[in-house]
């Protein structure tokens, strides 16, 4: 039996959990940290497909952020627990995703967009993954 809450799946160590109810960036962050927990880091193959295949059917066609931002700095990513995103890690990008200054947030793309990565505004009201 997993060791995780109720309505909360689990993969390895960590437990997931997608959030339906639409926040923006600041805000999905105190909601996962009211669980103790973190935005959704998937920093290899099988996380990310996990978790794609756990906000499809729990969200449905839609955009989900993830913990993955550059708010700090522009340019220089950084997952929800500090550590960098450096070049060579695993990642899965949306080809004709452009980071901006505007667009310091990362969100999965809805499934008919092949549920890539793709930098969005952290002021969008959007579901998210916390782990």
């Amino acid at each position: 039996a997993s060791a995780c809450p109720q309505r909360n799946k689990s993969l390895e160590a960590n437990c997931y959990k997608v959030f339906t109810d639409t926040k923006n960036y600041e805000d999905s962050v105190l909601e996962c940290k009211k669980d103790g927990a973190i935005l959704a880091t998937p920093r290899d193959s099988a996380t990310n497909q996990f978790l794609v295949t756990l906000k499809n059917k729990v969200a449905g066609n839609t955009y989900v952020r993830i913990g993955l931002t550059d708010h700090v700095q522009e340019g220089v990513l950084e997952w929800s627990d500090g550590s960098p995103l450096r070049e060579g890690d695993f990642n899965d990008w949306y080809p004709r995703s452009r980071n901006t200054d505007r667009k310091d947030c990362v969100d999965y793309q809805k499934a008919n967009r092949l549920n890539k990565w793709t930098h969005a505004s952290c002021t969008y009201q959007n579901m998210f993954i916390c782990q």
